[in-house]
């Protein structure tokens, strides 16, 4: 009994320490995982045992299954470890495929399947970049460089096989050619089916030991077998059994193995050196980075493809790293804390302390300064965070603290100490400094290792300013030569210090001095030889006469960007005197300029010119057709601008970006020709023409035949649509004054199409759409007056994969569509049609539908008699108007349902759904109280149950939840919140072991 007690007495003071540190226990699902970045360029001489593998992969690729589809997948399917990554690489890089695919990418998902990071990790692979982060414009962008190509993808390590987002993923792929490809690796035979859409994977199996020994001795010996080791053998043999046919866990033991090649002994000991400090004289940072190196000279992680910053390892090693460091490492997603306990300052052993992305926090434990031992001090995106502890200056050690807050008792001359930061600091509050001499025992130029360095001062220039003492300050603060990117931003001095354009900052390559109010003159930067973009906002009374200074901008060698916003005009106009001497110049910036009355001469080498809020600016220059070189051209609220130079634009200009010209009438007639005798067309590819309130027709002559994208929002006297345009993506929004379409066939070419918001447009052309084979997204959305659709308007359209309906309160039935029409058609969006009466009965054979969507339809009173399509895998119904009872609906025969979003209905009390169901959601359900007792039954795979608007919702089924449940959510379900409240609520014990509880309090 007493060792039970005392075991109870520890346990007990455990929980008071946990309970002391605001610890909490978690369930281990919500976890951040990193995600591994694999090399796409694997040796083949350095793979065994593929062959076969390899060449059936090559074979499906090389084979075009089914021609109607724009996309096929191919699925390599397998145990973590087994080699699906470097399978896929050898195949992704063999000689076989060259001019076989056009746009090639390799993405890493892991179990965090994010469709707009895999987007931006394709782009960022074709070299397309976008300063954007609307996923609209990401999605759009990736549509644009897939379309018509053949491409070949690779989804490398694919966990979550929830369908609603692969088929929100694949729909950025629809507009591919015909053959493209993409691989996907994966533990889970779901996923795989969940993304091909049949039952054929390619399952890798485990290697032979023959393979394995060959395998090893390859790694750890640098020969093809044993028969020079032949005293190693044996082990190796052993060693062989151990990893049970797994590569991954081989070429690992082989690597570390590799310096002991020689002595058996230590292939049996360990395989981990255990370096030794010489005379205590290494210190622990650089006894670390020697382990660094050896774990990643063996494979242990491996550098960041993206980001060459960043390591990543391999998900088997991850957990192998959590269970070797389960006592030294803790992690707990806290982001919304507003302050951290004092008791974490007994941590007195604690290195690392990530507080990113912690957007309420507002202060830090004084205490602190007591972990002597701190590396790295992230504070990121901590948005609140005024002041920091007065002592921070004390820890010595530290490598990563990105901002140093003045104020609070925390003085600047405190960074003396701090000698050891690396990469980027943010020095807050300099207004503050009262005394220079802080600045100076700051010591900035001796910390080396930044890399970025941003000094602000406060923003407010209305009350007085000791400019005096703001000019001796930043004069004492000369970075280190080693600084990459350098900011300055609301410095109320005069005058900026010499040393900003030193010669010794040979590698600073981007240099922004922001909302300097009081300068008049800027130090010559000519001697940067790296600085690639300079950016001037916000400084009124800079305007560039100092010749020295734009003389000097002449000699960059690297000067790439250059940006101008806030500023006098004249600043332009002098930087600009000689500007064919820039011979790297690629992109100009001008922004709220408002004194700006025309450009200046720029480099013929300009590729991107943008024009914003430049409001005296009423047109372009005569020259501007001489840049042969300019590929981008945006124009964005200039007020007086009214007209295009009488000699054109550029030849080869690409896009041509318009938006609020609220004074611009008419782009004039000979606007898309070149020189003055207008023979050669202009080469433009995308037009954008948004927010031109006066703007009421096109020119006479027909549209450039290179146009491809046309994208007109917000022009509200716009009446005629232009002529002999033959568009792959066309967009129209909010364009009152359009009544109709030419008739003329002008859109066969074209694979996106939206119609939002035109109110005067009551009806399209019969044959709009004939034979528009590749068309595979339609959206028609609040168009009031359109009341109906030519009967054949869907005819033919056999790439067609979304088709969307909406807000179209005069549609009254929908056009006729038959599976040989859209045999490819996967989504289909019926909402808010208010006099809308049946649903066509042929919806039932669209067996090629996977999700089908119809809300808000009140005149819809019943399902079509052939029930849903057969092959639905999500569901969203708003039963407004169904008077039909739910058992009637079949939805027992929809074996592949997989999410359904159920709303404004009666449930039936024997209502059985789909044994396939993941995600069942119940919304807007005014009367509903209690959960039928047999709805949730034989729910087996049930991952996600979602409840909203239900405010009498009280009661959940005797019966329990499904156990597979992963995510349980109440959101405006007051009863029901109340009783699910953690610890207290009467249903807290049915939902603990849920990972993921929400409720919307």
């Amino acid at each position: 009994m007493s060792k039970i007690k005392g075991i109870t007495d520890r346990l007990k003071n455990i929980k008071e320490r946990r309970d002391a540190l605001n610890l909490k226990i978690e369930d281990g699902t919500n976890r951040a995982v990193t995600r591994r970045t694999p090399t796409t360029g694997v040796p083949e001489s350095h793979v065994f045992g593929r062959q076969k593998d390899k060449d059936a992969i090559l074979q499906k690729l090389l084979t075009n299954e089914d021609s109607t589809k724009c996309f096929s997948v191919i699925p390599i399917v397998g145990m973590g470890g087994l080699g699906k990554t470097t399978l896929a690489s050898l195949v992704y890089n063999d000689e076989k495929l060259e001019g076989v695919f056009g746009p090639k990418a390799w993405v890493c998902v892991s179990d965090e399947f994010d469709d707009l990071r895999i987007a931006i990790s394709i782009l960022d692979q074709m070299n397309v970049k976008s300063d954007s982060k609307d996923p609209a414009v990401i999605h759009s962008k990736l549509k644009e460089m897939l379309s018509k190509q053949k491409f070949l993808l690779v989804l490398d390590d694919v966990w979550n096989n929830n369908y609603h987002l692969w088929n929100r993923l694949q729909g950025l792929f629809m507009l591919g050619a015909s053959g493209s490809k993409i691989i996907v690796t994966t533990r889970d035979e779901k996923v795989a089916k969940s993304m091909r859409g049949d039952d054929w994977v390619y399952h890798l199996d485990l290697f032979p030991d023959n393979e394995c020994l060959s395998l090893l001795a390859r790694h750890a010996l640098e020969t093809e077998n044993f028969d020079l080791y032949g005293h190693l053998k044996g082990i190796g043999e052993e060693i062989v059994k151990k990893c049970q046919g797994l590569p991954l866990a081989i070429t690992t033991i082989g690597g570390l193995l590799r310096e002991d090649r020689l002595n058996p002994n230590k292939w049996r000991e360990g395989f981990l050196r255990q370096h030794q400090q010489i005379d205590g004289a290494k210190e622990m940072k650089s006894l670390g980075h020697q382990y660094f190196r050896d774990l990643l000279s063996r494979s242990f992680f491996q550098r960041s493809r993206s980001n060459s910053s960043l390591f990543v390892m391999h998900d088997l090693v991850i957990e192998l790293a959590r269970d070797v460091a389960s006592k030294t490492c803790y992690q707990q997603d806290m982001t919304e804390i507003r302050s951290l306990p004092n008791s974490v300052s007994f941590l007195v052993y604690l290195q690392t302390l990530i507080l990113r992305y912690c957007m309420k926090l507002t202060q830090l434990p004084e205490g602190i300064v007591n972990l002597v031992d701190l590396l790295h001090l992230d504070i990121t995106y901590t948005v609140r965070l005024k002041e920091l502890p007065s002592g921070i200056g004390e820890l010595t050690n530290l490598l990563t603290l990105p901002i140093f807050i003045i104020g609070g008792g925390l003085r600047l001359r405190q960074l003396k100490n701090l000698k050891q930061l690396q990469g980027s600091l943010f020095i807050s509050n300099l207004h503050k400094v009262l005394d220079f001499r802080d600045a100076s025992e700051a010591n900035l130029h001796e910390i080396e290792g930044l890399d970025e360095l941003i000094l602000e001062w406060i923003g407010d220039f209305q009350t007085s300013r000791n400019v005096s003492n703001e000019d001796k300050v930043l004069c004492q603060l000369k970075p280190p030569y080693n600084l990459k990117k350098f900011t300055i931003m609301f410095f109320g001095g005069l005058e900026f210090p010499s040393w900003i354009g030193d010669p010794s900052f040979s590698k600073l390559e981007y240099l922004e001095l922001r909302g300097c109010e009081n300068i008049t003159l800027l130090p010559p930067l000519g001697q940067l030889p790296s600085l690639r973009e300079l950016i001037i906002r916000g400084m009124p009374e800079f305007t560039g006469d100092n010749s020295f200074f734009c003389y000097s901008l002449l000699s960059l060698p690297s000067l790439g960007e250059l940006e101008i916003t806030g500023c006098n005009e004249a600043v332009l106009r002098n930087m600009m005197d000689d500007g064919a001497s820039l011979v790297s110049f690629k992109c100009l910036r001008i922004q709220e300029c408002p004194l700006l009355v025309s450009l200046p001469d720029l480099p013929s080498s300009i590729q991107i010119l943008s024009l914003r809020k430049c409001d005296n600016l009423d047109c372009l220059p005569n020259g501007l057709h001489a840049l042969t070189c300019l590929k981008e051209l945006s124009i964005q609220n200039c007020k007086k601008f009214v007209r295009f130079p009488v000699t054109g634009l550029p030849l080869h200009l690409k896009k041509l970006q318009l938006e609020d010209l609220v004074v611009l009438e008419s782009l004039l007639d000979g606007l898309m020709k070149i020189g003055d005798g207008g023979n050669n067309m202009l080469q433009l590819e995308e037009l954008v023409i948004k927010g031109c309130e006066q703007l009421k027709s096109f020119p006479r002559d027909k549209l450039p035949s290179t146009l491809k994208r046309l994208d007109i929002r917000n022009c509200e006297n716009l009446e005629s649509f232009p002529e002999g345009v033959n568009l792959e993506h066309l967009q129209i929004d909010n364009l009152p004054s359009l009544k109709c379409f030419p008739s003329s066939k002008l859109l066969s070419a074209l694979k996106r199409l939206r119609i939002r918001e035109c109110k005067q447009l009551e009806s399209l052309p019969d044959r709009l759409l004939q034979d528009c084979t590749q068309l595979k997204e339609m959206q028609i959305g609040i168009v009031k007056n359109l009341r109906s659709l030519p009967i054949d308007f869907v005819h033919n359209l056999s790439g067609l994969v979304e088709l969307q309906f909406y807000s179209c309160e005069g549609f009254e039935s929908l056009p006729q569509m038959d599976p040989s029409s859209v045999p490819n058609l996967k989504t289909l969006g019926i909402q808010h049609l208010k006099n809308l009466k049946p649903l066509p009965n042929e919806i039932c054979n669209l067996t090629s539908i996977q999700w089908l969507i119809i809300k808000d339809c009140p005149g819809i009173a019943s399902i079509p008699e052939g029930g849903f399509p057969l092959n639905l895998k999500a569901l969203e119904i708003n039963g407004e108007g169904l008077r039909q009872s739910m058992l009637e609906w079949g939805l027992d025969r929809l074996t592949s349902l997989e999410s359904f979003e159920i709303g404004e209905i009666c449930l039936s009390d024997n209502l059985q759904l789909p044994k396939s169901l993941k995600s069942l959601s119940i919304t807007k359900m005014s009367n509903l109280k209690s959960i039928p007792k047999v709805l949730l039954q034989n729910l087996h795979s049930l991952e996600i149950l979602e409840f909203s608007y239900c405010p009498k919702l009280r009661s959940l089924t005797k019966e329990g939840l499904p156990t597979s449940l992963q995510h349980f959510r109440l959101y405006r379900c007051p009863l029901l919140e109340e009783r699910c409240l953690e610890e207290k609520g009467h249903y807290w014990p049915l939902i603990a072991n849920i990972p993921y509880v929400e409720l919307s309090n």
